[in-house]
């Protein structure tokens, strides 16, 4: 659980016990149901445009994660990375950043689904 200062009402880990700035004890805080992320795809190709999307993305404040797809089921082991993986992102990020996310999905000569949340 997260902790918070109660005077600036600063955010920090379980592991900092007193608030840096105010030197006043934190307060345990309740998991807000706003701190839950679901991750959705956003883009499934290469690893390359993987790469490409993700700088794209990271340049715009978009964070992503990426999953590898390997279609040889495991034979190529771990001396390479897969040739084909996934971008995810989190819905909020794809309900709200809509235009952030077109532009960077242009930048790999994709669109943005117009079904997508």
């Amino acid at each position: 659980n997260m902790r918070s200062c109660p005077k600036c009402e600063y955010r920090y880990g379980p592991w900092v016990a007193v608030c840096p700035d105010c030197d006043v004890p934190l307060e345990e805080e309740e998991p807000r149901d706003d701190d839950r992320v679901e991750l959705v795809p956003l883009y499934s190709g290469s690893t390359i445009m993987c790469d490409l999307l993700t700088e794209a993305l990271k340049a715009t404040g978009i964070a992503s994660i990426y999953r590898g797809q390997e279609p040889l089921l495991g034979i190529m082991g771990e001396l390479a990375r897969p040739p084909f993986g996934r971008l995810l992102i989190s819905d909020r990020d794809l309900r709200q950043r809509r235009d952030e996310l077109a532009d960077a999905l242009a930048t790999v000569g994709e669109a943005l689904p117009e079904d997508a949340a």
